[in-house]
Protein backbone atom coordinates (compact mmCIF):
# COMPACT_ATOMS: atom_id res chain seq x y z
CA UNK A 1 0.00 0.00 0.00
CA UNK A 2 1.30 3.47 -0.90
CA UNK A 3 0.35 6.25 1.48
CA UNK A 4 1.52 9.86 1.35
CA UNK A 5 1.50 10.83 5.04
CA UNK A 6 4.20 13.22 6.21
CA UNK A 7 4.99 15.04 9.44
CA UNK A 8 7.31 18.02 9.75
CA UNK A 9 8.50 20.19 12.63
CA UNK A 10 10.02 23.61 12.17
CA UNK A 11 9.78 27.37 12.51
CA UNK A 12 7.27 29.45 10.57
CA UNK A 13 9.51 31.52 8.31
CA UNK A 14 6.96 33.81 6.66
CA UNK A 15 4.21 36.19 7.73
CA UNK A 16 0.87 34.46 8.22
CA UNK A 17 -2.14 35.77 6.33
CA UNK A 18 -5.29 34.43 4.74
CA UNK A 19 -5.68 34.66 0.96
CA UNK A 20 -8.24 37.25 -0.10
CA UNK A 21 -9.82 34.97 -2.73
CA UNK A 22 -10.52 31.95 -0.54
CA UNK A 23 -9.74 30.32 2.79
CA UNK A 24 -6.12 29.47 2.04
CA UNK A 25 -2.92 30.24 3.90
CA UNK A 26 0.44 29.69 2.18
CA UNK A 27 3.62 29.88 4.27
CA UNK A 28 7.19 28.61 4.51
CA UNK A 29 8.30 26.21 7.22
CA UNK A 30 12.00 26.25 8.15
CA UNK A 31 13.04 22.63 8.78
CA UNK A 32 16.54 21.78 10.02
CA UNK A 33 18.44 19.02 8.24
CA UNK A 34 20.11 16.34 10.33
CA UNK A 35 23.71 17.41 9.66
CA UNK A 36 26.49 17.56 12.23
CA UNK A 37 29.01 19.44 10.06
CA UNK A 38 26.73 22.24 8.74
CA UNK A 39 23.74 24.27 9.92
CA UNK A 40 21.34 23.70 6.97
CA UNK A 41 17.61 24.37 6.76
CA UNK A 42 15.07 23.53 4.07
CA UNK A 43 12.32 26.05 3.41
CA UNK A 44 9.23 23.96 2.73
CA UNK A 45 6.32 25.71 1.04
CA UNK A 46 3.11 24.76 2.86
CA UNK A 47 -0.59 25.36 2.24
CA UNK A 48 -3.52 24.95 4.60
CA UNK A 49 -7.16 25.24 3.52
CA UNK A 50 -10.69 25.93 4.76
CA UNK A 51 -11.59 26.08 8.46
CA UNK A 52 -8.10 24.87 9.42
CA UNK A 53 -6.61 27.85 7.53
CA UNK A 54 -8.82 30.27 9.46
CA UNK A 55 -7.81 28.61 12.75
CA UNK A 56 -4.13 28.61 11.70
CA UNK A 57 -4.11 32.34 10.90
CA UNK A 58 -5.73 33.17 14.25
CA UNK A 59 -3.22 31.12 16.30
CA UNK A 60 0.14 31.04 14.49
CA UNK A 61 2.66 33.79 13.78
CA UNK A 62 6.07 34.10 12.14
CA UNK A 63 8.75 32.50 14.31
CA UNK A 64 6.44 29.97 16.00
CA UNK A 65 7.66 26.39 16.25
CA UNK A 66 4.98 24.04 14.91
CA UNK A 67 4.33 20.47 13.84
CA UNK A 68 2.44 20.03 10.57
CA UNK A 69 0.76 16.82 9.49
CA UNK A 70 -0.34 16.16 5.93
CA UNK A 71 0.97 15.10 2.53
CA UNK A 72 3.54 16.29 0.01
CA UNK A 73 2.35 17.34 -3.45
CA UNK A 74 5.29 17.15 -5.87
CA UNK A 75 5.93 18.88 -9.18
CA UNK A 76 5.99 15.61 -11.13
CA UNK A 77 2.82 13.53 -10.85
CA UNK A 78 1.16 10.55 -12.52
CA UNK A 79 -2.59 10.70 -13.23
CA UNK A 80 -4.21 7.54 -14.63
CA UNK A 81 -0.80 6.31 -15.82
CA UNK A 82 0.15 9.58 -17.55
CA UNK A 83 3.02 11.83 -16.42
CA UNK A 84 1.98 15.41 -15.75
CA UNK A 85 3.36 18.55 -14.12
CA UNK A 86 1.90 20.15 -11.02
CA UNK A 87 2.38 23.93 -11.13
CA UNK A 88 2.48 24.27 -7.36
CA UNK A 89 4.58 21.71 -5.46
CA UNK A 90 3.94 22.08 -1.72
CA UNK A 91 3.21 20.40 1.58
CA UNK A 92 -0.58 20.10 2.00
CA UNK A 93 -1.27 20.67 5.72
CA UNK A 94 -4.19 18.70 7.17
CA UNK A 95 -3.50 19.59 10.81
CA UNK A 96 -0.99 21.43 13.02
CA UNK A 97 0.07 21.98 16.62
CA UNK A 98 2.66 23.94 18.59
CA UNK A 99 6.02 22.46 19.50
CA UNK A 100 8.76 23.65 21.82
CA UNK A 101 11.81 25.45 20.42
CA UNK A 102 15.18 23.76 20.94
Amino acid sequence: MNVNNCNLAGLVESDIKLSVKKDVCDFFLRVRRDRKDKDIYDLIQCSIYGKKAIEFVSKIKKGDCIYVFGSYRSKNIIINGNYEKNDFPHFHVANFEYCKKN
